[in-house]
This record gives C-alpha cells, structure tokens and sequence, in this order.
C-alpha cells in the first residue's frame, strides 16, 4: 500500500503474529483479528 499509518500498521502487525502463532485455523484467526 502506499499508505502506511501506525494504525494500519499495527493492524497488519497483530494479524501477522496471530496467523504465525495460530497454525491450526490462521483463516480464522485473521477475522477474528
């Protein structure tokens, strides 16, 4: 993206560690995030 704030940021931050630490249902776990 070409914008990057910390909000979104932090958002994909979150996502990314939930899907690398949830490996049973990471679809899942990405909508719930």
């Amino acid at each position: 993206v070409l914008w990057t704030p910390p909000a979104v940021f932090m958002l994909v931050a979150s996502v990314a560690d939930a899907v690398s630490m949830t490996s049973t249902a990471p679809g899942a776990d990405t909508m719930a995030t």
